[in-house]
């Protein structure tokens, strides 16, 4: 059976179109790759994460060049199982939909495509549909078995556990549960800050934000308590120095293993996480250079600037000095939440496992600052394995 699909900008948009057509139950023994020019990435490595799924696949790119005649005349001589047209230009997937012999066109439709270029698995897949676009019909993605002897042991980052829990899901309800660890002092506060990282628990104040103009700046209190969250504003929010010099600050110099350095370390992580670029970190920090730092943006930049944060008087100053603020602290509950923010936030206080329509099929814990310890107790469904593949 051929898969034929399309070169892109980015890889992960044509490795997303090839593993969302493996979890609908095909098994390729050739994937084609239509491509404009020489790619710049490896395709071949394609073929690992295909091996994980027990699809033993060759991987073949095609150079066609550009211009729509061009693919016409060499696409209508190609003739493929099934045809993918998600990835690449538009053009280039009306000439793959067009041209091309296939038994079937299809489409990989994301509801929501600000959570585009993510690692397969990010997006939670009742928010993905694969369309076949000769008839308009589904068709559904199911759980597919992956190859025993894998590694069972891997370290992951929240985006690793997030794709990992949303292949299990698949395959029924995931739950999580964290068990107590003797090494780390812990307080109250870890159920409910890890509750406000997942969004079942969340400030009233969140949904201004959505409807604010503008960019943003946060105080390390907002890194703190939202987590990846955050990463929904991500292309908003400005990395502010002052706050990047406290959380480096409080990592560095608070007691080993004590509550205050482990949350000030998840802040610290939730900033590394939502800013590629990092600040300067000689800079002052505190309150005042924060709202300092908000005011000499707010003079030098023509959108508008608003602060986030949940200190009172941050609030307060800011607002004597004009600044626009987003004050959070009254929170709600709510019935969603985002289970990887919580299972790798409990990760860095507790053991956490993961269920899946109750029986056990992770355990995650060994948090470092950076990825969580995660091992896979289901030999056919170690998604955790696939994920470190596809996400370094």
């Amino acid at each position: 059976m051929i898969l034929g699909t399309l070169a892109s900008d980015k890889l992960v948009t044509t490795v997303n179109a090839i593993l969302s057509e493996v979890f609908t139950e095909i098994s390729p023994n050739k994937v084609k790759i239509f491509a404009e020019q020489k790619p710049q990435f490896d395709y071949q490595k394609i073929r690992e994460y295909l091996r994980v799924l027990n699809v033993d696949s060759e991987v073949e790119v095609k150079v066609i060049g550009t211009g729509i005649s061009n693919w016409k005349q060499q696409l209508s001589t190609e003739t493929v199982d099934v045809a993918d047209v998600t990835p690449g230009r538009k053009y280039m997937a009306l000439a793959l939909h067009n041209y091309v012999k296939a038994g079937e066109v299809r489409y990989v439709y994301l509801q929501n495509e600000s959570k585009g270029y993510r690692p397969f698995g990010y997006v939670p897949f009742q928010e993905i549909k694969v369309v076949n676009l000769r008839d308009g019909k589904e068709i559904q993605m199911r759980a597919i078995k992956t190859r025993r002897e894998l590694e069972r042991r891997v370290k992951l980052g929240y985006v690793g556990i997030r794709t990992t829990l949303n292949m299990l899901s698949l395959l029924g309800k995931v739950e999580i549960d964290g068990i107590p660890r003797q090494d780390v002092r812990v307080d109250q506060g870890i159920e409910e800050m890890c509750s406000i990282w997942s969004g079942r628990r969340r400030f009233k104040e969140e949904k201004i934000l959505f409807e604010t103009q503008g960019r943003l700046i946060a105080d390390t209190n907002v890194y703190i308590n939202l987590g990846p969250r955050l990463l929904s504003l991500r292309n908003r929010i400005l990395p502010a120095s002052s706050t990047y010099a406290e959380l480096l600050n409080k990592v560095t110099s608070t007691q080993r293993n004590d509550y205050n350095l482990i949350k000030f370390q998840l802040g610290m992580y939730a900033f590394r996480l939502v800013h590629e670029k990092l600040p300067d970190p000689n800079r002052k920090f505190g309150d005042a250079s924060l709202v300092g730092e908000a005011r000499a943006l707010k003079g030098e930049m023509t959108e508008n600037l608003t602060l986030i944060t949940g200190d009172a008087g941050v609030m307060k100053s800011a607002r004597l000095k004009g600044i626009n603020v987003v004050f959070l602290h009254d929170l709600e509950k709510r019935e969603e939440e985002d289970l990887a923010s919580k299972a790798f936030c409990l990760s860095a206080f507790e053991n956490v496992e993961v269920k899946v329509n109750g029986d056990t099929f992770l355990r995650i814990g060994g948090w470092d600052t950076e990825k969580s310890t995660v091992e896979s107790l289901k030999e056919e469904y170690n998604y955790s394995y696939l994920s470190s593949l596809l996400t370094g």
